[in-house]
């Protein structure tokens, strides 16, 4: 089991947080180009 920064035992709000960061890194449904994004009217 890993621990944070605090030194507190660290396991499933370690998946929640890793969530949205991974998201950013690898975005799917995000398209890359901002004409394009601009375009999908999202």
């Amino acid at each position: 089991m890993l621990l944070d920064a605090e030194g507190e035992p660290v396991d499933l709000p370690r998946i929640n947080t890793l969530t949205v960061p991974l998201r950013w890194l690898h975005p799917v449904d995000t398209p890359v180009s901002p004409s394009h994004h601009d375009a999908s009217g999202r």
